[in-house]
């Protein structure tokens, strides 16, 4: 069956249905093409179709699996759409909910869905044919190798050996085209830790070319999927691994199997990605089996048992239920926030407890809940009060202990005008057309009431619907010729109880759409003459012996809350939706900007992988806003400005997790990466106003992070999220720099403020560089691929120009001024290096009068990263340390003594005060490696003379260090007859130079010579 084409583009892909259990699925396809597209000498033909009854074969469903759902997708390329083809040797027309279309290219293209579950529950493995779907192949599509045709079949199964999952269908249509479009997909919670549970990711798309893969790729939380018959950049090029065909020309069916760490314990949210250059690929539907935590479906309904009443009593009637897989284990528990118009009475029901406080009723059933059973019902009873008027909504809520995957039947909602039933329906709105004369729920009547209190309507996204005559809730033909009626249409407000500026729409496809008037407030009906109802009548055709027009109506509401769609004729006889949500698709995160900052910086970490390498952001420490949209869905999403004004308050949960790299790993160098990625953030969302909330947040450390936002419930339709932002890269605000002088600071060595230690020149010293927020505080992060290399520099004084003191005499430098990226541990790097006064005004020992000696010289230090970030110990509220500098030399003195004994050496570290030489008495860590740094000259008499071959007294090699700026050395004894003398000099540390002493053996007897003599 062929119709025009309905008056709307791109239908973007939302949930469609959820399962739980051990399950799994698999599927198969047939595509009408006979050849792939020409290129090069491969005898392609992009025109060639077979139109024809095909076979196409399933064979991948294990044995003893169970077959819970199955789904028949088509598609192809048409103006003219056919939503009618031939399963199985039966035609099959998809409901008008699950008929799309795609026109955003130019390329016209329409797909369809159809359950088929009941058919493949009893063939199971079995050759299906397809057919019957009229395509056009003509030179419109053939020349630009744009044809489409074929059949995509889903199948969803249970099986005992599969890992406990939660499978999520997402339907829709939308293109791709040197574009990326991303889903975020929630309703899951995996299980933490993970272990080796597995999830899996498919996806049914169209219009892929194996000739064309410029950047074509299906991301799974950032992750590129692919296998032997699709590459991490051809993800769509007509092969389909679900069966493993190769030459599915235009279709695209795979399925991959997805394992830790491209997801991850406690995940709640995941996001794919489609992204395409040149080649055109529309996405028709994707599947994910994400495991779970032991889960079930809880589901709760309530009545009003009669009318509302002032003063008089009523009673609410919940029953809550179970549709499985598992048992509710408990507690269960229903909260009724009641109205202030309502008068609590009491609460009762068989194992329920029930207790109420300010308003609001909470009931618990202690017990367990089985699947498919319900618990018995609890009455509650209450009084409106005695000037209880217009609309009463009152919601119900249940909840339990197991993870619930079907949210949008958790709570109930019964609104009633005061004083009134509800609607005696003449007319209602229909998923199809309707049979005369068959009541709903007979096999022989294919249409029902159109239920959407419950279901996910996006707004912004039409809502097909159908208008059929009813006499006593039956459909019923009004002739046995056409009929036409005049009708007008109106929109009533619930909750928020009235509109923002927005006005629905209802469209008969293929002709204009009508707008409405702006909502009637508070859930009211307007009368017969409100202007709600608008001025003009409107024609609907009934056909003869048919209770339903054929055309399908479309409602298009672009903005948010329970509303209700409402039609009365002529003759004031009515017909309505009964109350529904509208809900919003999403929450955006628009672009993220720094605050207070100049020039403004927008954030640029790529999504959904980041990179060590993305563009710096901001400082950590730092404030950025972030703006959250309530956004509708459409072809055009708009911002929906009545979110935010809802009776109860709306409340968002942003969280922020460490960012993951291109193989879905938390980057290892944030220390928050270890378990769960949760990291800590400063800051608070502000309420929405017109359906914007913004805030202000700040990171402490640096690094990348995941920016989420979810509102747990709208109007009990379940979890409203945002796709997931990358923010960063977070750099530090400043560094730190503190040289670590090994002299301290004293009495004699007097340093300047802001200088804590000294060193003698060339004397090497550790350089301290701490990256700091602009808290002031350690950034910890900053360390592996998150640091950057540091160079260092030094300055006359702290935050100045002049660089290497002293400016005369000119020559000061830094032995090293590079410090490695790799130095960095939590924030910290120590780099080595020393300070060297100009070797001409150095003290020599051929000099010791030249009085050219520089003075004590205050340095500071400055750091400052070596590629672009460019962050800087220069600037406010950094802290570029000092270190004083002296010119240093060792004094040695002369030593006399008898060639029998050893002769002590007396060292001693000085340093030049800019005057005089005073003793370094804070020096207890310069030292001399023994014999090697003394050595022996101008030796005359003694054996020893010709080589100056004298030697330490045992004992005294190795490693001498001073101590408080002294220390000894002795010579060991020449030997009787071997006196002489010598100059001893000390070759090291090059930091105290000059030492000269002359050393005498001989020159006098020992004492205990002379004490015999006097005996």
């Amino acid at each position: 069956m062929l119709a025009a084409v309905p008056a709307r583009a791109d239908t973007p892909v939302k949930q469609f249905r959820a399962f739980a259990g051990n399950i799994n699925f698999t599927g198969t396809q047939k595509t009408m093409r006979t050849l792939p597209n020409p290129s090069g000498s491969n005898g392609g033909n992009a025109c060639s179709v077979n139109t024809g009854t095909q076979n196409m074969v399933l064979n991948s469903l294990p044995s003893g699996s169970t077959v819970l759902s199955a789904h028949l997708y088509w598609a192809g390329s048409s103006t003219t759409p056919d939503y009618t083809v031939n399963f199985d040797g039966t035609s099959i027309t998809a409901l008008a909910a699950r008929q799309f279309t795609t026109s955003t290219t130019g390329s016209v293209y329409f797909a369809g869905a159809y359950d088929v579950t009941a058919q493949v529950q009893l063939r199971r493995n079995a050759t299906y044919t397809v057919g019957g779907l009229t395509i056009d192949n003509s030179a419109t599509y053939c020349n630009s190798q744009a044809v489409l045709g074929g059949f995509q079949l889903l199948v969803v199964y249970s099986l005992p050996s599969e890992t406990f999952r939660v499978l999520n269908i997402y339907e829709g249509l939308q293109y791709v085209h040197n574009s990326a479009q991303s889903l975020v997909l929630s309703n899951f919670q995996i299980p933490d830790p993970i272990g080796t549970v597995t999830g899996r990711v498919g996806h049914i798309t169209w219009e892929g070319d194996a000739t064309l893969n410029d950047s074509e790729y299906l991301q799974y939380n950032g992750v590129a999927m692919q296998d032997s018959v699709n590459n991490g950049d051809n993800q769509f090029n007509s092969a389909s691994n679900i069966n493993g065909d190769l030459a599915s020309y235009g279709i695209d069916f795979d399925a991959y199997t997805v394992r830790s760490p491209v997801i991850k314990g406690g995940d709640t949210q995941a996001t794919t990605t489609y992204r395409s250059g040149q080649d055109l690929v529309v996405v028709n539907a994707e599947i994910i089996a994400a495991p779970n935590v032991p889960a079930t479906d809880r589901n709760i309904t309530m009545t009003l048992n009669n009318t509302l009443t002032p003063s008089l009593p009523s009673i609410y009637t919940i029953t809550v239920g179970n549709n499985g897989p598992l048992t509710e284990t408990g507690p269960i528990i229903v909260r009724d926030t009641l109205p202030a118009s309502l008068i609590y009475t009491s609460a009762t029901g068989t194992g329920w407890t029930c207790t109420m406080a300010s308003q609001v009723v909470t009931c618990t059933y202690s017990g367990a809940l089985a699947a498919g059973t319900t618990l018995p019902p609890i009455q509650l009873r209450v009084t409106p009060t005695a000037n209880a008027s217009g609309l009463v909504s009152n919601t119900a809520r249940v909840s339990g202990s197991l993870f619930d995957y079907d949210g949008s039947n958790n709570s109930a909602t019964v609104s009633v005008r005061v004083g009134q039933g509800g609607i005696a329906p003449v007319y209602l709105f229909t998923d199809t057309v309707c049979v005369h004369g068959q009541p709903f729920g007979s096999a022989a009547q294919p249409c029902k009431p159109l239920s959407l209190d419950g279901d996910k309507v996006i707004a912004n996204e039409p809502i097909p619907m159908y208008i059929t005559y009813v006499v006593n809730d039956v459909p019923t033909s009004l002739d046995t010729s056409s009929t036409t009626l005049k009708m007008k249409f109106a929109l009533s407000c619930h909750n928020p109880g009235s509109a923002n500026g927005r006005r629905a729409t209802l469209t008969p496809r293929g002709a204009s759409g009508w707008q409405l008037e702006l909502c009637a407030q508070s859930g009211l009906v307007p009368p017969p003459a409100s202007a709600t109802w608008g001025s003009t009548y409107r024609d609907v055709v009934l056909p003869g012996n048919s209770p339903t027009s054929p055309v399908i109506y479309d409602f298009n509401y672009a903005d948010v809350g329970r509303i209700e769609l409402l039609m009365m004729d002529q003759a004031g006889k009515l017909g309505t939706t009964d109350p529904f949500v509208s809900r919003p698709r999403e929450l955006r995160l628009p672009p993220i900007t720094s605050v207070g900052v100049s020039p403004v910086m927008t954030n640029l970490a790529g999504t959904p992988t980041a990179s060590v390498g993305d563009p710096r952001f901001i400082a950590a420490g730092d404030w950025f806003v972030v703006q959250v949209q309530a956004m509708s869905g459409g072809a055009v999403p708009v911002v929906t400005p009545n979110f935010g004004r809802e009776d109860e308050p709306v409340t968002l949960l942003p969280a922020f997790k460490v960012a993951t790299d291109a193989d879905g790993n938390y980057f290892p160098d944030m220390r928050e990466s270890s378990g769960s990625g949760d990291v800590t953030v400063r800051g608070a969302l502000g309420a929405f106003t017109n359906g914007v909330a913004s805030g202000q947040f700040a990171y402490d450390d640096v690094g990348i992070i995941k920016m989420s936002v979810q509102l747990a419930d709208y109007l009990g339709t379940g979890k409203v999220i945002a796709l997931p932002v990358n923010v960063g890269r977070f750099h530090p605000h400043h560094f730190d720099t503190v040289p670590l002088g090994p002299l301290p600071c004293g009495v004699k060595l007097v340093c300047p403020a802001g200088v804590g230690s000294a060193a003698y020149s060339q004397q090497p010293f550790d350089v301290q560089i701490t990256a700091r927020n602009s808290q002031g505080a350690t950034t910890g992060n900053y360390r592996g691929a998150f640091a950057r290399a540091v160079t260092l520099g030094a300055f006359g004084t702290a935050q100045g120009s002049a660089a290497n003191p002293p400016t005369l005499p000119a020559g000061s430098s830094l032995s090293s001024t590079a410090v490695a990226s790799t130095a960095f541990s939590d924030g910290v790097a120590l780099g080595r290096t020393s300070y060297r006064f100009p070797a001409a005004n150095a003290y020599t020992r051929a000099a010791p009068s030249a009085r050219n000696w520089v003075p004590p010289t205050p340095v500071y230090f400055r750091g400052t990263e070596s590629n672009a970030d460019g962050t800087t110990s220069l600037g406010t509220g950094a802290l570029e340390g000092g270190v004083l500098i002296v010119s240093g030399r060792m004094q040695i003195a002369n030593a006399y003594g008898s060639d029998r004994l050893p002769l002590a050496l007396k060292l001693e570290a000085q340093f030049y005060n800019g005057s005089s030489w005073l003793p370094s008495v804070a020096d207890s860590v310069s030292s001399l490696a023994l014999p090697a740094d003394l050595a022996y000259v101008n030796c005359r008499r003694g054996t020893a003379a010709a080589a100056c071959a004298y030697a330490l007294q045992a004992g005294e090699a190795g490693t001498r260090t001073l101590a408080n700026g002294r220390t000894s050395v002795k010579i060991a004894a020449p030997g009787i007859g071997n006196a002489g003398s010598g100059d001893v000099i000390n070759n090291s540390p090059a930091w105290l130079p000059g030492g000269v002493a002359r050393f005498n053996f001989g020159a006098y007897r020992a004492m205990y010579i002379y004490l015999r003599e006097m005996h």
